[in-house]
């Protein structure tokens, strides 16, 4: 299992069983959790005090019923909280929150604490670990238990592991289950020690061996790690694996993997490569090509493809080949044009939204802007609400999020239109 190989080498100097871990975390949990820091959630909306699009999209989320619709509208609450965090607004994420009415609100508690470690700020990053950890603990519903309380606690452990506190994140990373305990595998190996390299890389490989999909894709995710590492390394340091030893031995265990998270591992491997600059130069426009060819060689469904286009329009921008990024992402546009009317209208934003995100990247903010605008309107044609809500804010996410954009006023009214429009029937 996952959590009975990782934590024993990498967060923690003692090996750690997770019936000790259970026990450990058991004796630590406060025995009344502190409710009053806790902020009740409630079923009515805020009030949009500033109409971006993130207040405009929880606004409209937040109308949505518990009944039947609580899963839907809590994780779409948590990820807002997360946009929320990414853009710089801490007092926003916290008041939304607090809103999320199911076991979700555990885990947007858990995002501010990451984001507090993320920041340096061990004080406010303890404080608020604290207040997920109250919350946690009064997850107790029979529905909740396994992976969605695991998931709460794994991203406490990443918020452990960033204020130094291996040891308590081995601790929960032991007691979670493998599919949720892989989350950290990436995070974890980063401190593993140059002389312990070969040992962790040869555990890696036996969980992609031994594992299910899951357990597979985080093992080598993890191992892409290395190879970064690698690409820093002196090509004569015979102490630590090549980066094509490293990139030998990825692809060797991922026959099991479909083609989705292949790319997904080489594209982590592409950010390496940039990050190396010039010396990688030559690694990131192979690896580049390398995921064009799975894109462009495989048969996927229209909004599949075109995401995927977009995916790879970035990326050849990223290398450098802006030539080649402008043909790519005017190819997934075209796509579009001519499938939209075999997509599914609650797919039609899945597809635009990463080709918005595309031209972003080109540069082109104005193509950017209009593919925005479709993708809002696109959902409207839906007459239910549920799934126009999700696109109005998974919409608001990729805009606010996006490094340098600032939505002009046409945008903001497609979204104040898209938000108003927010209502029965769901």
């Amino acid at each position: 299992m996952f959590s009975s190989k990782l934590p024993t080498t990498v967060f923690a100097p003692m090996a750690l069983t997770a019936a000790a871990a259970l026990c450990l975390r058991a004796s630590a949990a406060p025995q009344e959790p502190a409710q009053q820091e806790i902020p009740a959630g409630s079923e009515v909306a805020p009030e949009v005090a500033q109409a971006s699009p993130l207040d405009l999209a929880f606004h409209a989320v937040s109308k949505m019923p518990l009944r039947p619709h609580i899963k839907t509208r809590s994780r779409l609450q948590a990820d807002l909280v997360q946009a929320a965090l990414d853009v710089g607004r801490l007092d926003d994420a916290s008041s939304w929150a607090a809103g999320i009415e199911n076991w979700r609100r555990g885990l947007a508690l858990a995002h501010i604490a990451v984001h507090h470690a993320k920041a340096g700020d061990e004080e406010a990053a303890t404080k608020a670990i604290g207040v997920a950890e109250a919350f946690e603990a009064t997850i107790l519903g029979e529905d909740d238990q396994g992976w969605r309380r695991d998931r709460v606690r794994v991203r406490i452990a990443e918020a452990y592991g960033l204020i130094g506190n291996r040891a308590k994140a081995a601790q929960i990373q032991a007691s979670a289950t493998p599919s949720e305990s892989g989350r950290l595998a990436s995070m974890a190996v980063q401190t593993v020690a140059d002389a312990d390299a070969e040992k962790q890389m040869q555990t890696l490989e036996t969980i992609a061996k031994t594992g299910d999909l899951e357990q597979i894709r985080y093992a080598l995710l993890a191992m892409t790690e290395f190879y970064g590492r690698a690409l820093g390394k002196p090509s004569d340091d015979e102490g630590f694996a090549s980066p094509d030893n490293v990139e030998e031995r990825i692809k060797a265990a991922w026959g099991e993997l479909p083609i989705e998270p292949r790319i997904d591992i080489v594209e982590r491997m592409i950010q390496f490569d940039v990050e190396a600059g010039s010396p990688a130069a030559e690694r990131a426009a192979g690896h580049t090509a390398e995921i064009a060819a799975l894109v462009t060689d495989n048969r996927w469904n229209a909004e599949q493809a075109i995401g995927l286009r977009a995916r790879v329009a970035g990326l050849l921008q990223s290398t450098g080949d802006t030539r080649a990024a402008r043909s790519m992402a005017n190819e997934a546009l075209a796509l579009y044009e001519t499938s939209r009317e075999g997509i599914v209208n609650i797919y039609r934003g899945a597809a635009l939204r990463p080709l918005a995100e595309a031209f972003l990247t080109l540069g082109d903010a104005d193509t950017a802007t209009t593919v925005y605008e479709r993708a809002l309107a696109e959902a409207l044609e839906n007459p239910n609400s549920r799934p126009r809500v999700t696109d109005l804010a998974m919409t608001a996410i990729s805009v606010a999020t996006a490094p340098g954009y600032e939505a002009p006023k046409t945008l903001l009214g497609a979204f104040k239109r898209a938000s108003e429009g927010i209502g029965a029937p769901w």
